[in-house]
C-alpha cells in the first residue's frame, strides 16, 4: 500500500489551513474537518464566520458505503458495528453484543478466528462481558506468541474488573516492553505497601526507551522509596560509581529521597565524566526536600562546572519550588550568591 503525498496548503486556504480534528468515517475514509482561521486559533481566532471544509481522505477510485443495519438489531448486525472502522459505530457493536451475552457467543467466536488481528482483539475485549466460561478463555490469550493478543486481553480482563495484582505477577518478564508498559499503568493506583515489588521488578528490565520508563515512574507514585531500594539490590548497584546508564537514569525519574546521599556521591566523585556528575545533580534537583537542598549547598563549594551547576539550580529552585527553604539565603552566607551581580 503506498500513500502518495498531498500537500493540504496548496490544495486549500494556504497559510488560513487549521486542521481542527479528523476521525475515520463509517465508511472507512479518514475526515479531516479544516477552520478557516487567519490567526491561531484559541484566544487569537480572528474568524467570525466559523467556516470551514471537510476533506476525505481515501485510496483512489474509493466508493464511500455504509452497510445497512436492520432494526431490531440481530447478533449478526451488531457483528457487523463491531467490524466498523469508525470507533462510534463499532463502539454501538460492542454495547449490543455485550447485552446480548451468551447469546452472542456464536458471533463472537466466529470473529475470533477472523485473519484481521484488530478484529479478532475487538472480540477478546468481549469475552470476559460473556460468562464466566468466556472469562477464563479470555485469559487463555494473556499467553498468546502474539504479544498485541496478550495486551488486548490484559486490558480486558483488568477493564472487566480482574485483581490488577493477580493478572500482572505471571506476566512481569513478558518480552514485549509495550506489554511491560501496561502493566505499569495498571499498578499506578494501587496500594503503594503492595505494588513495590512489582514497580521493581518492572524497571530492572528498562533498557532506555523513555516511554516504558515513564510509565514505571508513574507506577511508583507514593512508594518511590522502596522501589528504588529494591531495584538497587535487583541490579546490584550499591556502589554508586559503578551505577549503569539506566540505573542512572531510573534514580532521576523515580526522585527517591533514599537516593540523595548516592547521587551527592556520584556529583562529587573525580571518578566519574563530567556528563554524569552534572546528571546526578540535575537529579538531586528533582528531590523536594530540604536534604537534596543541603547536598545542593554542599556541591555548589565544589570548583568548576560542576559547582556551577549545583549554584543554577539553586538560585533557579530557590524562587521557585524551593522557596520555602531559604536557598538564596543560605548562598549568600556561603558567598556564592550576590544578587546585587546578578542582572
Amino acid at each position: 500500500f503506498k500513500l502518495e503525498r498531498f500537500d493540504f496548503l496548496r490544495a486549500t486556504t494556504g497559510n488560513m489551513f487549521r486542521p481542527a480534528d479528523v476521525m475515520v468515517g463509517a465508511d472507512g475514509a479518514i475526515y479531516v474537518a479544516d477552520w478557516f482561521d487567519p490567526g491561531v486559533g484559541g484566544h487569537n481566532d480572528r474568524d467570525k464566520s466559523c467556516s470551514g471544509t471537510i476533506y476525505r481522505v481515501a485510496p483512489k477510485g474509493f466508493v464511500p458505503t455504509v452497510p445497512e443495519i436492520k432494526r431490531p438489531l440481530t447478533t449478526g448486525g451488531a457483528l457487523t458495528l463491531l467490524s466498523s472502522p469508525a470507533i462510534n459505530v463499532r463502539y454501538a457493536g460492542y454495547q449490543a453484543l455485550r447485552k446480548a451475552g451468551a447469546a452472542a457467543l456464536p458471533a463472537v467466536r466466529s470473529l475470533l478466528e477472523h485473519p484481521n488481528r484488530y478484529l479478532r482483539g475487538r472480540a477478546i475485549y468481549l469475552l470476559p462481558y460473556l460468562g464466566a466460561e468466556w472469562l477464563d478463555m479470555a485469559a487463555e490469550y494473556l499467553t498468546d506468541e502474539d504479544p498485541v493478543t496478550r495486551l488486548v486481553a490484559f486490558r480486558a480482563l483488568r477493564s472487566a474488573g480482574g485483581d490488577p495484582l493477580t493478572l500482572i505477577r505471571p506476566l512481569l518478564e513478558d518480552p514485549d516492553p509495550h506489554l511491560r508498559r501496561e502493566l505499569a499503568i495498571a499498578l499506578r493506583d494501587l496500594d503503594p505497601f503492595r505494588k513495590g515489588t512489582y514497580v521493581a521488578s518492572l524497571l530492572s528490565r528498562y533498557d532506555g526507551d523513555r516511554t516504558y520508563l515513564e510509565a514505571c515512574g508513574l507506577a511508583a507514585e507514593k512508594t518511590e522509596d522502596r522501589v528504588w531500594s529494591q531495584l538497587r539490590v535487583l541490579a546490584n548497584a550499591n556502589d554508586p560509581l559503578l551505577w549503569t546508564p539506566q540505573f542512572a537514569e531510573v534514580t532521576w525519574r523515580l526522585k527517591a529521597p533514599m537516593a540523595i546521599s548516592a547521587l551527592k556521591t556520584r556529583a562529587e566523585s573525580a571518578e566519574l565524566r563530567e556528563a554524569d556528575r552534572l546528571f546526578a545533580i540535575e537529579s538531586l534537583a528533582f528531590i523536594d526536600t530540604p536534604t537534596a537542598v543541603l547536598a545542593l549547598l554542599e556541591i555548589a563549594r565544589t570548583p568548576g562546572p560542576v559547582g556551577a551547576s549545583a549554584t543554577r539550580w539553586l538560585i533557579h529552585l530557590g524562587s521557585t519550588r524551593w522557596a520555602q527553604f531559604d536557598v538564596l539565603d543560605k548562598l549568600k552566607e556561603q558567598g556564592i550568591y550576590d544578587p546585587a551581580k546578578v542582572k
